[in-house]
């Protein structure tokens, strides 16, 4: 299984999505199961934040992991948007060659909540200029997973990320937490930093995480010494030698 993961990051600085209700009831809305089984035709595994193998949680610890549509309008409705709003979704353009059907599934999803989905498919070029500006309510995204929870996520979620401003959403908790983690060697110490870190930022929502996919590789019979690398890198390749 990958330790990378699909997501949909919502721009938690802009209006309506800076109110907290707002977000959760988009993660309410979402069925992340249905999202997978369309996209990837069930191809992976639902996940929260962290997709490191000694830190994923039950999803049952989550809040709201299971599609819930009338909590999901109670929510919209505390937030004073019963009839709903429009959302504007980026996606690039096969990449991940799954992020439009990822996105036309949420479309789906959160009509049912009033939440209008526009998709804007673009070249990735323009997409990842795009998203480097904040230039977005919500995106569609494919993020590359660390072994390590801290230098996964440091970039985004503390007060001194390079991306926290892409995301648009901090809180003492979460920038607490992360510095908590990374100062932390006790193995069993951290698993309980970055489970109340993976369950605080689930519940403030400002990304609805999906899934995670599988990673195939195929090799010829004369290849020895490969070792599929869960963060995708070909360091591995050194040791690899050809036997014919």
């Amino acid at each position: 299984i990958s330790i990378s993961y699909h997501v949909l990051q919502l721009n938690a600085a802009n209006e309506p999505l800076d109110k907290l209700e707002v977000r959760q009831a988009i993660s309410c809305a979402v069925d992340r199961q249905e999202v997978l089984d369309t996209a990837s035709l069930g191809e992976g595994q639902v996940i929260g934040p962290l997709t490191i193998p000694a830190y994923m949680l039950p999803l049952s610890e989550f809040f709201c992991y299971e599609q819930d549509v009338e909590r999901a309008r109670e929510l919209m409705a505390q937030a004073g948007l019963e009839d709903g709003f429009t959302l504007k979704v980026i996606a690039a353009n096969a990449e991940p060659p799954t992020a439009l059907s990822e996105a036309q599934t949420i479309q789906e999803q959160l009509a049912a909540i009033g939440i209008e989905v526009e998709i804007e498919p673009l070249e990735l070029s323009v997409y990842v200029d795009r998203w480097l500006a904040a230039d977005f309510d919500a995106a569609v995204a494919l993020n590359g997973g660390r072994p390590d929870p801290y230098t996964m996520y440091a970039r985004y979620w503390t007060r001194g990320g390079n991306l926290n401003t892409v995301v648009g959403y901090i809180d003492d908790t979460v920038d607490q937490l992360m510095a908590e983690g990374q100062a932390e060697t006790d193995p069993l110490r951290r698993l309980e930093i970055f489970s109340e870190f993976q369950k605080h930022l689930v519940e403030m929502a400002p990304w609805v995480w999906l899934y995670t996919g599988y990673e195939y590789t195929a090799q010829q019979p004369y290849v020895s010494g490969f070792i599929p690398m869960p963060t995708d890198s070909l360091y591995s390749l050194s040791q690899v030698r050809l036997e014919r």
